[in-house]
């Protein structure tokens, strides 16, 4: 039985003959009514397979009469203050007179049981049970979200595609819970959409912690009647997995129903209930038509069914588009995705949509950027041991860097302000390279020069323009040496192992274009990386700008102070990526500057305009500086026996440390053995892609 919970008052609960009316009374000066659902919560009952209905009245002993209708016997009621927006189920603690065993909550019609101070908090919730009620997204940042500059039409919560309209939406109501607590599996919930709209399946979300809720999904409004309509009915729905085959004791049983679209149709999602009963052909989902989608790709794991039944193979997915990047269409619905085998399917049965008229108007304009980098952009602290500090290109350049050539090994020239004289396009077919100053002062430029520096931004439209990737490059002379850890032995030098003329690291700041907000953060550590949820990084006191850690000598990034062990961390042997806050930073949010958009003003001549494009807008965006378009290798290639190097500095630890350090220098990026400078940012593979995860 539900209850709303607000103050302590005490109730009672009698049974009328075993009827569906039930009789609630209240020793409370509150006085009750009966809890009236909106549009939304009435698609929470029909998916919980329960709906009630009757009135309510209220006499001087404060008595609702309430009539009930059961599904699979299972009861709930609502009654309480009109003022009331928390929730809580009520347990039962006697056994059932009709089934004889101990249930945790009151399912039967026989069962009934005085309930005393059912506004306080249960001792017991089981963790299959919802948390009745509607949620709402709250935006994971310390401070509230700014009001930004006038625009087109950036944090507007909606977007025109043409033939359909999507809006954001962040208030969902909790189906299902997986049953592993708080911080494990993943629960299922169904978007609260408004009056005159549809959505295209259930969003599910992995355990976070308690209160950890980062929802977002889309509803969608267009002709699903008349000639070839944009959004259909589905023909039906067929049941992949119910939670009935668990082994484990559930207080709810889940169902997860494929949608079965119409020919010419595409589903976007699947539907999560608790109900065994078919859901409506005719309701609030729909499938869309196959020209407005684009092809998918299993993203993250949420849960699979083993944690409940041994030898199953149910498992359900977060997806996102097949190609992802700023030229890419695809627009990730965020629904759940569930499949019943946990093999990789290369194409999904699933869709998301496609901006097909290519509608950039939700992609903040050149006033919006700057405000996104002052109101976002990180701080990066330095470890207080730091050598190899950053610099700017065109600093490097000033202290003498030189171009190399493979046709002219013995000629370098000296490369000029902006690299203009720098080759530009191409691969990276090792014609060129460029070095350290042969006048004497290579120690210094290596040491770098943190006034000059600035985080340089990419700014890509990713996912179909849905959200703003601002991708911040960050220029480093030199990478330092690797230091070990080998079991007592804490800090091993590795030599000259690790080293490399310039480096090039980058963060990204993921911002969601329909509220404004930064979604995600990702922190690239030896040519990978790893996505951050807001709420598991740090942030500037007083800020939204988040805290970024660059690792001593290899200037990887991490979110938090620490070791950062790359290896096996059980047994203590890995390469130390040490973390520590400092006096020595860079804020990117007062040093950055733009160095690439990928939108809005970068056509080519003979281009068409895109929807969207403000030519007021298109003079304020920077063109690249020439360096941008260097594809070559930013330091030379050193060669060298990486076993010689080794035993340089292994060959006074015993044999099976010796032998451990060795195996893990195996598993290792490559750019941890030999001397090989990096390449440029534009010839990585996330300059027009997604990013690389570790």
């Amino acid at each position: 039985m539900l209850y709303a919970a607000s103050s302590e008052e005490e109730w009672s609960y009698s049974c009328k003959g075993h009827a569906n009316e039930r009789e609630v009374k209240s020793n409370s000066g509150l006085g009750s009514q009966l809890w009236r659902s909106p549009r939304s919560v009435l698609a929470e009952r029909r998916a919980f397979g329960s709906v009630l209905r009757g009135s309510g009245s209220v006499d001087a002993r404060r008595r609702v009469e309430i009539d009930i209708v059961e599904a699979e016997g299972v009861e709930r009621i609502r009654v309480g203050p009109a003022e009331i927006t928390d929730w809580v189920y009520v347990p039962q603690s006697r056994r059932c007179s009709e089934s004889g065993r101990r249930k945790m909550w009151a399912k039967c019609s026989a069962c009934v049981d005085k309930i005393i101070n059912p506004w306080g908090k249960p001792k017991a919730v089981p963790l299959s049970a919802p948390t009745p009620g509607p949620w709402v997204h709250k935006v994971r940042l310390p401070e509230p979200l700014p009001d930004w500059a006038p625009g087109t039409g950036f944090a507007k919560k909606r977007l025109n595609l043409g033939e359909l309209e999507i809006e954001q939406i962040t208030e969902f109501v909790e189906i299902w819970r997986s049953g592993e607590g708080f911080e494990q599996g993943a629960t299922y919930y169904q978007p609260v959409i408004p009056d005159g709209c549809y959505y295209f399946g259930s969003y599910g979300q992995l355990n976070l912690g308690y209160g950890v809720r980062l929802g977002w999904t889309f509803a969608v409004s267009g002709f699903i009647k008349g000639d070839n309509p944009p959004l259909a009915y589905p023909s039906d729905y067929t049941l992949l997995w119910s939670s009935t085959v668990a082994d484990a004791e559930q207080e709810l049983f889940a169902y997860f129903w494929e949608p079965v679209a119409p020919a010419g149709y595409k589903h976007l999602g699947y539907l999560v209930t608790t109900s065994a009963e078919r859901p409506p052909l005719i309701g609030d989902l729909v499938c869309v038509r196959e020209d407005q989608t684009d092809t998918c790709q299993l993203d993250e794991l949420l849960w699979d069914s083993s944690t409940l039944s041994k030898g199953t193979t149910f498992s359900t997915w977060t997806t996102k588009p097949y190609l992802v990047g700023p030229d890419e269409l695809g627009i990730a619905v965020n629904t759940v995705y569930c499949a019943t085998k946990l093999t990789k399917e290369v194409f999904l049965p699933v869709r998301c949509l496609k901006n097909v008229n290519r509608v950039m108007t939700a992609m903040p304009t050149y006033e919006q950027l700057v405000q996104i980098m002052q109101k976002y952009g990180p701080t990066v602290y330095f470890h207080p041991n730091e050598e190899f500090l950053p610099s700017s290109p065109n600093w490097y350049f000033d202290q003498g860097a030189l171009l190399y050539s493979k046709a002219s090994p013995k000629s370098p020239v000296r490369v000029e302000k902006d690299g203009a004289n720098l080759p530009a396009g191409g691969s990276n077919d090792d014609e060129f390279w460029l070095a350290l100053p042969t006048d004497g002062s290579a120690e210094r430029v290596k040491k770098g020069d943190l006034a000059s520096a600035k985080g340089l931004v990419h700014v890509k439209p990713m996912f179909g323009g849905t959200f703003t990737d601002m991708a911040c490059w960050i220029f480093y002379t030199f990478n330092g040496s690797s230091t070990a850890k080998v079991g007592p032995v804490k800090n091993l030098s590795l030599g000259r192992i690790g080293e490399h003329v310039c480096d090039w690291e980058h963060f990204t700041v993921r911002v969601d274009n329909f509220s404004g907000e930064m979604r995600r953060l990702y922190m690239a550590a030896h040519a990978a990386g790893t996505w951050w949820h807001t709420h598991e990084i740090e942030f500037v006191p007083g800020t939204n700008r988040a805290i970024v850690y660059s690792a001593r000598n290899t200037h990887a990034m991490y979110p938090h102070e620490g070791e950062n062990l790359q290896g096996d961390g059980k047994v203590g042997i890995g390469i130390r990526n040490d973390t520590s806050k400092s006096n020595i930073f860079l804020d990117t949010s007062v040093d950055f500057e733009f160095i690439a958009v990928d939108y809005r003003g970068t056509k080519k001549a003979g281009e068409t305009k895109e929807a969207g494009d403000d030519q007021s807008q298109t003079d304020l965006f920077p063109a690249s500086p020439p360096w941008v378009d260097y594809m070559r290798e930013w330091g030379p290639k050193i060669e060298y026996d990486t076993k010689t190097e080794l035993d340089k500095v292994l060959k006074f630890l015993p044999a099976l440390l010796r032998n451990s350090v060795r195996s893990l220098l195996k598993k290792l990026p490559d750019e941890l053995g030999g001397q090989e400078g990096p390449t440029g940012p534009k010839e990585k593979v996330s300059w027009a892609g997604d990013e690389r995860l570790s």
